[in-house]
């Protein structure tokens, strides 16, 4: 018998915010350690492609076309049961569950924050 697990949320654990905030801290002291001399010499363009690169920043992009189900049973006890679903105590219930796999590019991080947007209405 398996445990019954609740689902992963995603984009639930910190803000972008900090993601970014984070990214802009170490960016900012790679460039500060650059020696002075190397300054002059240095090409912008492909440094910044070359810290962007380093960075990142792909955003998962789910590819859809290649997901997949897999439906199991298990048997649970009621105390195994998500909250709030009503049981009788030594009764085993017959659960299905299904799990969807959804495969996607990117960088995995992304599924870890979440964004707060805060809009007025005029």
């Amino acid at each position: 018998m398996r445990n019954f697990l609740l689902p992963t949320e995603l984009f639930r654990e910190k803000k972008i915010e900090i993601f970014f905030d984070e990214k802009q801290k170490a960016i900012i002291k790679q460039v500060d350690s650059y020696p002075p001399a190397l300054i002059n010499e240095i090409d912008f363009d492909k440094e910044a492609e070359k810290i962007i690169s380093q960075s990142d920043f792909n955003v998962p992009k789910l590819m859809k076309e290649k997901t997949t189900t897999e439906i199991s049973t298990l048997i649970l006890s009621g105390d195994q049961l998500p909250p709030g679903t009503p049981f009788q105590y030594g009764r085993k219930y017959e659960v299905e569950v299904a799990n969807y796999k959804v495969p996607f590019t990117g960088n995995n991080i992304f599924l870890n924050y979440f964004h707060i947007s805060i809009t007025s209405k005029a």
